[in-house]
């Protein structure tokens, strides 16, 4: 399944992971906007491997972003 927005991901999850015990082992993910174009893959282990425009600030979104997921968990 390809998942193209937020609707998508939402549909997928609750059709096909709601109720059941996930592992994710490895998320790849494409960036493409103005200010920040590349690819960003996350390990289980915790590896995050940036490979986008304007970095540094790309990657204080993502790890902020991380930060306020594993509070609401």
């Amino acid at each position: 399944m390809q998942i193209i927005g937020s609707s998508d991901l939402r549909k997928y999850y609750k059709e096909e992971l709601e109720g059941k015990k996930i592992r994710i082992d490895r998320l790849v993910c494409s960036v493409n906007s103005l200010e920040y174009s590349g690819k960003l893959k996350i390990t289980n282990s915790g590896l995050a491997y940036i490979d986008v425009r304007n970095e540094n600030e790309f990657t204080k979104i993502v790890f902020d972003t991380l930060k306020k997921v594993t509070l609401q968990s």
